[in-house]
């Protein structure tokens, strides 16, 4: 029951600095809302707070990070393959 309600409050403070961040025009405060809507929802979905914190910043990280991410997978991958 309390983990329920920790993820509902979460969402709700998300859901608030998101809005805020609408009104004063801060595109900084809709992401940050964003995020921690989105860590509460997979907290009510049953994921651990460091795990869905962490599966957060990955859907939210930036094309360069996401690059960075795929050619060390992928560098790794194909030097498997010749050795």
């Amino acid at each position: 029951m309390m983990r329920i309600l920790t993820a509902r409050l979460k969402q709700l403070r998300g859901f608030l600095k998101e809005r805020w961040g609408e009104i004063t025009g801060d595109h900084r405060k809709v992401i940050d809302g964003r995020k921690e809507r989105l860590a509460g929802m997979l907290l009510s979905y049953g994921y651990a707070q460091e795990q869905a914190d962490r599966e957060t910043e990955r859907f939210f990280a930036t094309d360069s990070e996401r690059k960075g991410e795929r050619t060390a997978h992928a560098t790794s991958r194909y030097s498997c393959r010749r050795g």
